[in-house]
């Protein structure tokens, strides 16, 4: 207990400015409050390893993970148990007026952890740097699970908080030769693909620089995405399946979008058998969009480094 003494010094010290620990407490370290950029926690953002922001043993005792292929470039995938799945990375741009929705804690290095889904039986949260970049964590459940979901995503966000807190070196993803990861998109687009949709404005490049889009959220736009899933296997009469710029490719059409794809090189046996580096062109116009995206294509494919 406190001596009127101790009291009226901590009182003092509180009005001057200073303050006071008690005995055995632990004393702030000031530079665990110093802010921390996405650039200065996990170096270029278009190359950083998302799979070296947590691991499979760091997840263990949320339950059993296994590591699987991811579908971009800038994310890490872990299935958990027999129904879950785990979703790290996702680079995007958060702005305050989100963050102030989402309602926040503020973690060391001014990291921001907030939740931007909550469900039974799927829960994503970010965790934003003070320049706005954040880390996505995103995890689903085939099944509901009573709020799991969210634990399991808050618990892995604070793992990676700490490990950026600690101040360990992120390291650098795999790249085969003529790999896309360290390749804006938003460099290869020219005016002639621009013209094939048509779509008006200036290519903007997402926040690790895997996709450039032209065009706003309403109305036509052009996305060229470079992102990673597993190989894609599909017959030779396959109608999907067409040749383009002397590269096998897919086409799909969805919700007034179409899709075009083509394999590049292999994710690394090292990282995960069976995946692949992809590039894609997405339209969304009115008349046939599928004509525009294989036009696109068909002007991008050549622009991509050799296999």
């Amino acid at each position: 207990m406190l001596t009127n003494a101790v009291r009226a010094l901590a009182a003092a010290l509180v009005l001057t400015g200073c303050t006071v620990h008690e005995a055995g407490s632990p004393v702030p370290d000031p530079a665990m409050s110093e802010p921390i950029t996405a650039t200065q926690a996990l170096g270029d953002l278009a190359t950083f390893d998302a799979c070296d922001l947590v691991s499979a043993p760091d997840l263990l005792p949320l339950g059993t993970p296994v590591k699987t292929t991811p579908n971009a470039l800038d994310n890490c995938t872990f299935t958990l148990d027999e129904d879950g799945l785990i979703e790290i990375g996702h680079l995007t741009m958060v702005t305050p007026e989100q963050l102030t929705e989402w309602k926040p804690i503020q973690l060391p290095k001014r990291l921001d952890l907030a939740t931007y889904l909550a469900g039974d039986d799927k829960c994503g949260v970010v965790l934003r740097f003070v320049g706005g970049e954040a880390i996505q964590v995103a995890v689903s459940f085939t099944k509901a699970r009573e709020g799991k979901a969210c634990v399991v995503a808050t618990a892995t966000a604070r793992m990676i908080a700490a490990r950026i807190s600690q101040g360990k070196p992120v390291g650098r993803a795999h790249q085969e030769h003529g790999s896309l990861r360290a390749i804006d998109p938003c460099t290869l687009i020219t005016p002639d693909m621009i013209a094939a949709v048509p779509v008006t404005g200036a290519p903007r490049s997402g926040t690790a620089r895997h996709d450039c889009r032209v065009g706003g959220t309403d109305g036509p736009r052009l996305t060229v995405s470079f992102t990673a899933d597993k190989s894609v296997v599909v017959r030779p009469d396959n109608p999907i399946r067409s040749t383009i710029a002397g590269r096998i490719s897919l086409t799909q059409s969805r919700d007034g979008k179409c899709f075009v794809l083509t394999e590049h090189v292999s994710l690394g046996r090292a990282v995960l058998p069976n995946g692949h580096e992809q590039a894609r062109v997405e339209v969304v116009a009115p008349g046939d969009a599928c004509a525009s995206a294989k036009a696109v294509a068909g002007l991008l494919w050549p622009k991509l480094p050799s296999r």
